[in-house]
């Protein structure tokens, strides 16, 4: 390895590390999107996470300083770091590799703007249970993925039904409120209209899971009871926390 090379990159980090105190803003997330874009090809990267609920919801306002991505490739581990770093990332010391499977999650940083990448990688070939995020399986967030338009510039973000359910694994209070925030602001409050779209995705995964009809038609109730229950106690203040977050 070229040590002035490697060098520069560290102490690249750590004036990034140290100067990034603000929030990503509209067009600072576009030059991330295209320099991701760079690397893994157009339509294969998707926002997923705090972000995706800030584009869904807020039109870009949600207080977020880090991202949350899916990408698809058919790169090899060492290629896509070679082109990360051809494309201005430097891969973060604080917590480089997940240590179970070091090719599957990696966490870097963008040189020009500071921020933290969360990266989720699908690999061609790669089996469709293995390593999913917060549940979901990778290629389902691709595939199933919106295009938003920002700026005159469109970004792919995680469908709607996929984050709610995402967010309910994951099962932090400001995930509930980021569920109470997608239900009504995608929704436009109404309930009904997200429990029409999300059953059929539900009733899909259980079923992929080998539970019979009646304990599929149980889970289901329980899903949506519970997913109702956290959008009537958190609607109200779900908006008093994206205002705090501004």
């Amino acid at each position: 390895m070229d040590i002035g090379k490697y060098l520069n990159m560290k102490l690249g980090t750590f004036f990034i590390m140290r100067a990034q105190k603000y929030n990503i803003t509209a067009s600072t997330l576009i030059q991330i999107y295209k320099d991701l874009e760079g690397v893994f090809g157009e339509g294969n990267v998707v926002i997923i996470g705090g972000r995706a609920v800030n584009i869904l919801c807020s039109k870009d306002h949600r207080y977020t300083n880090d991202l949350d991505i899916v990408a698809a490739t058919n790169l090899s581990f060492g290629e896509i770091n070679r082109k990360l770093w051809e494309n201005g990332f430097v891969a973060d010391d604080y917590g480089k590799v997940l240590h179970e499977h070091p090719t599957k999650y990696t966490k870097y940083i963008h040189k020009l703007s500071g921020v933290k990448i969360d990266l989720y990688i699908l690999y061609d070939g790669e089996e469709r249970a293995e390593w999913p995020v917060s549940g979901i399986p990778k290629e389902d967030i691709i595939n199933s993925a919106k295009e938003v338009e920002i700026k005159n510039t469109y970004v792919k973000v995680v469908d709607p039904v996929l984050l709610v359910l995402m967010k309910y694994n994951a099962g932090r209070e400001n995930d509930y409120i980021d569920i109470a925030k997608i239900i009504t602001h995608v929704y436009h409050a109404d309930f009904g209209a997200f429990e029409n779209g999300a059953i059929p995705i539900i009733k899909g995964y259980l079923k992929e899971s080998g539970k019979n009809e009646q304990d599929i038609n149980n889970e289901i109730k329980n899903i949506i009871g519970f997913l109702r229950a956290i959008y009537k106690e958190y609607r109200d203040i779900s908006d008093l926390v994206l205002a705090e977050r501004e």
